[in-house]
């Protein structure tokens, strides 16, 4: 079991209905260590607070402990089975899809990590659009 801030997860665990806000430039501060918060424009990606600052986990490759993979999906579905192959169920993760020809940060309605290598991402609707999943060997 992990704990980030009051949110604790097993191996396995579905995440539903979450909320990420999203704009052009991070919070100046938080009071809620983990917060999640997908920026747009320059250096985007999705950032947590880890109580002092905030962390890009797209670039937070340090010490060869965290590796990302970016996923295309060019097919609208309400289902996309991404195969990361980053060999570890401790993942974070952001979706962007398009909505009107814009892309939009959106979560799944449902997300069910299958092995170390492989989620199952579900959607109310069919989108095409792109994921980032991050995953730490820590």
């Amino acid at each position: 079991m992990k704990s980030y801030g009051n949110l604790e997860l097993a191996e396995g665990s579905d995440i539903v209905n979450m909320t990420v806000a999203t704009g052009t430039t991070l919070p100046a501060t938080t009071a809620n260590i983990a917060e999640l918060f997908y920026k747009t424009g320059t250096a985007a990606g999705l950032y947590v607070y880890n109580g002092s600052s905030w962390t890009n986990l797209s670039l937070a490759a340090s010490g060869g402990n965290t590796l990302s993979y970016a996923y295309q999906q060019s097919t609208a579905s309400t289902t996309w089975n991404i195969n990361h192959n980053l060999n570890t169920t401790n993942i974070t993760y952001s979706f962007m899809v398009y909505v009107s020809s814009t892309l939009t940060p959106i979560m799944p309605s449902a997300l069910s990590i299958i092995d170390a290598n492989n989620i199952t991402v579900t959607f109310s609707v069919a989108y095409t659009g792109t994921a980032t999943i991050v995953g730490s060997l820590a």
